[in-house]
């Protein structure tokens, strides 16, 4: 997804205990979600990768450009509902 929606999500959430990416070349921001559990979002602006697809993760010390790099890094996946909401959220007020 576009890196400002990505970006205003994570300001809606609590706390980021989920895996980040950001691709400073494509101005894109990644959310991993358990595998499945986000096919059937249809939210304006955001880009669902699903399982079929790949992604090319950073290095596990990336932290910071130049390249992909992890914002945060944790160990479990997002929490599916938590992260849509906000990313609904995000996108209904940047849209506007």
């Amino acid at each position: 997804m576009p890196r400002y929606i990505g970006l205003a999500t994570l300001t809606r959430l609590p706390v980021i205990d989920f895996p980040v990416i950001v691709d400073p070349a494509e101005r894109t921001v990644y959310f991993l979600v358990p595998a499945g559990d986000a096919d059937d979002w249809e939210v304006p602006d955001a880009r669902i990768q699903l399982v079929t697809g790949h992604l090319l993760v950073p290095p596990a010390h990336q932290r910071m450009p130049p390249g992909r790099y992890w914002l945060a890094m944790p160990q479990r996946l997002a929490r599916p509902r938590q992260l849509r909401t906000a990313l609904e959220q995000a996108c209904s007020s940047t849209s506007r």
